[in-house]
């Protein structure tokens, strides 16, 4: 699995947790907080309302944690038991690696989280990013999902492009294993020569050279002006690769052993 670490600090990392800790104090009902183990790392729950009350899983957004959920955690309380879970890899308290989105890692997950609260059947109730994850766990485990609800979720409206950056979009390859050779491409035919001779003789074609680096620790970092310039949207960048201006890849290079800035 590759996963990168949500935050560019430890003091930040630690300012971060300050405000979640002095949210979770005023928490409106009684609560219980919990980390439970998954095979991605751990996680971290606040449970309240009425033990033998029907279940109720939330998932937060992107860029958050569970204290979104404490305007209405009174009504939630009334009528179910409450787990909020903070997201691997955001501004909660469960490990700060988020994982690959593709895949079934999310889905394997939540799964993990039921097992370990003990939760069989219950409702979801999903924001954004939560609500994404939300629809593939119903999807995967229909049987384990009550009621589904969720709030503006992620990864169903297509990507918005201007023309230009479409233009950009149909003259550049889909992927690292639809690159061609420059100069020796021939309609193609080069790009299929050289492939056929790399698989021959046992090298690693593009993709899997990428999946090496990126499962041996090396962090990709894609810049963030170019994305803009070219209209490149965070949807579109493969499993794993960060984004980051000149100041992140310095920051970055100044406690790497190696690195390599492409142009």
């Amino acid at each position: 699995m590759t996963s990168t670490s949500n935050y560019r600090s430890e003091a930040g990392q630690r300012a971060m947790m300050g405000m979640y800790a002095d949210m979770l104090e005023r928490w409106p009902v009684p609560h219980d907080e919990q980390i439970v183990e998954t095979r991605y790392g751990d996680a971290f729950v606040v449970s309240f309302g009425d033990t033998a009350a029907p279940p109720l899983v939330l998932l937060h957004g992107a860029a958050s944690n569970s204290a979104m959920w404490s305007g209405d955690a009174a009504a939630y309380a009334a009528e179910f038991r409450v787990h909020a879970v903070d997201l691997p890899g955001d501004a909660g308290r469960s490990t700060p690696s988020r994982p690959p989105y593709g895949g079934p890692t999310y889905v394997e997950w939540l799964g993990d989280v039921f097992d370990a609260l003990r939760i069989e059947r219950a409702r979801v109730v999903g924001l954004s990013l939560g609500g994404w994850i939300a629809m593939r766990f119903a999807a995967a485990q229909a049987s384990r999902v009550d009621r589904l609800v969720v709030i503006s979720p992620g990864g169903i409206v297509p990507v918005r492009k201007t023309f230009i950056e479409r233009m950009f979009g149909w003259m550049m390859p889909r992927g690292a294993g639809r690159t061609s050779l420059s100069k020796m491409n021939m309609a193609g035919l080069g790009t299929a020569m050289i492939k056929g001779i790399m698989k021959k003789k046992n090298v690693l074609s593009l993709p899997e050279l990428i999946a090496a680096a990126q499962h041996a620790g090396v962090r990709l970092v894609a810049c963030t002006m170019t994305m803009d310039l070219m209209g490149i949207k965070r949807e579109e960048l493969i499993d794993g690769v960060e984004e980051g201006g000149v100041a992140t890849y310095l920051d970055r290079a100044g406690s790497a052993n190696v690195n390599l800035f492409i142009g």
